[in-house]
């Protein structure tokens, strides 16, 4: 027995010791060769450049002599002319009231729509509900995510109701609980002042004072006035008071160099600028004449952007064409005598060159495409090293 231990571990380390030399050998023979190998791969990517501006858009501000003002509406909803928008009294008592009952009818509003959407043939048929509440935990997961509370709430309650932690009875004694506690409230415009939309547009229950800026403030503007427009502006976020966004066009002025300012202008109406996960269709609506070396760029967009509707001051990449190629190190290009540039790839055991040409290029990474003849491809393994030759043998 010791004896068949002893071989069976020595063969076991003869095997160890074998694997390692192989290791080593390769791993050695890695580190010391004169080049080091690569696969290329496909890419598409957006050239782009970075602007820093200002967003400027028809809107005014909603304001009243009254000291308390209560929203009506939600943030970001669209609202007609002539739409109650805020309520405003010089009584906060008048407000609390006013808000008071805003919540109840939202809350009976709610609960009603819930019983509308789980009826009681969804209830008393198994997979009917089942699907029902997969449905609702697939919005409860969706309204987290965007933010939306009420939508929150609603799933939430739907979820109860097809659980059974609460019944179709119950929630209706609940709207007559609420319907009762809202009796004993004030109708709101017996308390408060109804201050009511001059047009049609966004309605937002915030501002920034600087809603007077307009379109008419960027007509002709050289780069030097804009710089001193965004350097003047300083927005000032608050609740107290809203706005109403009206108009089709939101515009985003900022100073480019003269280079970046012409990239732009070459797009023509294929632009796209991306503000975080954002991206927002537009177009070009001015660029001014060179001035120390930089231009005034204004562009308009007619999507409900958040960034264009919400935000003030931003940094935006624009978009201004896109590229597809393969994808190598810099270092692997090399340049012939007659100017063309070529790259060599293992193939069949030895290097080979393609010539290639360079798309884009920034840093240790470059975009090619094939220059003629075999060209290169996505896949091909790119020899990079110095003093690589045609024919020579490749690992």
């Amino acid at each position: 027995m010791k004896r068949t231990n002893t071989f069976t571990i020595l063969a076991v380390a003869i095997l160890f010791l074998g694997m390692a030399t192989y290791i080593g050998y390769y791993i050695y023979k890695a580190a010391t060769r004169p080049y080091k190998t690569v696969t290329a791969i496909e890419e598409s990517m957006d050239l782009n450049v970075q602007a820093d501006g200002i967003v400027i858009r028809d809107e005014y501000k909603i304001v009243s002599d009254l000291p308390y003002m209560l929203p009506l509406n939600k943030s970001k909803m669209r609202v007609s002319a002539n739409e109650p928008v805020y309520c405003a009294s010089d009584n906060a008592d008048n407000i609390k009231s006013a808000e008071l009952r805003l919540q109840i009818t939202a809350e009976i509003e709610m609960t009603e729509a819930v019983l509308s959407n789980i009826s009681e043939e969804i209830l008393s048929n198994e997979i009917k509900r089942d699907k029902a509440t997969r449905d609702e935990i697939r919005n409860l997961a969706a309204a987290k995510n965007k933010g939306d509370s009420r939508a929150e709430n609603m799933a939430a309650l739907s979820i109860k109701l097809l659980s059974g932690s609460t019944s179709r009875d119950k929630l209706t004694e609940n709207i007559a609980a609420l319907e009762a506690k809202m009796e004993l409230l004030p109708h709101i415009s017996d308390v408060c002042t109804i201050i009511k939309s001059e047009q049609a547009g966004m309605f937002f229950t915030y501002s920034d004072g600087l809603e007077s800026l307009s379109s008419d403030n960027l007509r002709d503007i050289t780069p030097s006035a804009l710089k001193e427009l965004i350097a003047g502006s300083t927005p000032e976020h608050s609740n107290k008071t809203g706005k109403i966004v009206f108009g089709q066009r939101r515009y985003f002025a900022t100073v480019l160099s003269g280079e970046n300012a012409e990239k732009v202008k070459n797009a023509g109406s294929g632009l796209t600028a991306r503000y975080g996960a954002e991206e927002i269709k537009m177009r070009l609506s001015y660029i001014s004449s060179p001035e120390g070396g930089a231009c005034a760029v204004i562009l308009y967009s007619m999507d409900d952007s958040d960034a264009l509707l919400s935000g003030r001051k931003l940094s935006l990449e624009i978009i201004y064409s896109g590229i597809s190629g393969i994808k190598i190190p810099t270092a692997a290009i090399n340049t012939a005598e007659d100017g063309t540039s070529f790259v060599y790839i293992s193939h069949l055991g030895t290097a080979a060159g393609r010539n290639v040409s360079v798309l884009w290029q920034h840093g240790d990474e470059s975009l090619v495409e094939s220059g003629g003849g075999p060209g290169i491809k996505a896949g091909d393994i790119v020899v990079v090293g110095n003093n690589i030759k045609e024919g020579m043998p490749i690992d």
